[in-house]
């Protein structure tokens, strides 16, 4: 029988490192991935010879290693005058069955253009017992760490708030249009006034106020459309359109963000000298 049950029970031991490690790089890839845990494995220089690697965890083809504590590793002097890569590497080993995974470094040849030392560039998911994978690359300027660069890939993101950002991205193309105002609301001179609100669930949207004053001698009107329940009266804010017409149409886009539901108000004032009449209408659609 070939097909085997992993996830079950068979009365004695029959899962191994080889199926684990299958079903990690089948899931998150078959390179190297540093895992937004512990300290990210995160290399700090800490003089011409040292560098340090802090705790953290990483899936290395299928196979997930831990650094509980920061281990220094040292580096090889350099040379005044020329540069090196030298190459901090997991390098996964099976003796006799008997697994195991240490970070090392690789010292690189001195050179006026150097290039990365050689490795052991084979595949665990291969069977293969000596497998390097490159974390960083370490540059070395002179007598000097110039700096470091990360080779191997990061999950900054966990599984949940990918599904969530799916979940957002499937909403792409939302389409919303409604009267905010169905009866025309009384804008009292000088007066801050809310014509309509309306909910946006989170996302990005491009949102359109359509804004409308129906009677009323020449004066300023001014539409805001936010977050702020009140508005801003201060005619240098943004978010105003400012009109001198009466009656009067006016229009505000905006592109708006929100990481949870939140309700946009949709604000008129104006200076007429009398209480006018106002509505508004809201066209949105969800980009992100």
């Amino acid at each position: 029988m070939s097909l085997h049950l992993v996830t079950g029970h068979a009365g004695s031991a029959h899962v191994n490192s080889d199926m684990v490690g299958r079903f990690n790089a089948g899931i998150i890839g078959h390179d190297a991935y540093i895992l937004d845990t512990q300290n990210g494995l995160t290399a700090t220089i800490d003089s011409a010879n040292a560098v340090t690697i802090a705790t953290g965890d990483a899936i290395v083809q299928g196979r997930h290693v831990t650094n509980e504590s920061p281990e220094t590793l040292t580096i090889q002097s350099g040379g005044q005058g020329v540069s090196r890569y030298d190459l901090i590497v997991i390098r996964y080993t099976n003796s006799g069955g008997i697994e195991n995974a240490a970070l090392t470094v690789i010292t690189g040849t001195p050179s006026a253009n150097p290039v990365d030392p050689s490795y052991n560039d084979d595949s665990i998911l291969d069977g293969e017992t000596t497998v390097d994978i490159p974390l960083y690359r370490v540059v070395i300027d002179g007598l000097n760490i110039d700096h470091i660069d990360t080779l191997a890939n990061t999950i900054s993101d966990s599984l949940a708030s990918v599904s969530q950002s799916a979940n957002r991205l499937s909403h792409v193309g939302d389409y919303v249009h409604q009267d905010l105002s169905p009866t025309e609301v009384n804008l009292p001179n000088a007066t801050t006034t809310l014509v309509g609100s309306r909910s946006f669930a989170a996302g990005t949207w491009v949102i359109t106020g359509g804004f409308y004053v129906t009677n009323g001698a020449a004066g300023i009107r001014i539409c805001y459309m936010g977050t702020n329940q009140n508005g801003i009266e201060e005619r240098e804010a943004t978010n105003k359109v400012y009109l001198t017409a009466a009656p009067a149409r006016m229009m505000m886009t905006r592109v708006m963000k929100f990481t949870s539901t939140t309700t946009v108000y949709f604000n008129l004032w104006q200076n007429s000298g009398a209480t006018l009449k106002g509505s508004v209408s809201c066209t949105a659609v969800r980009v992100l």
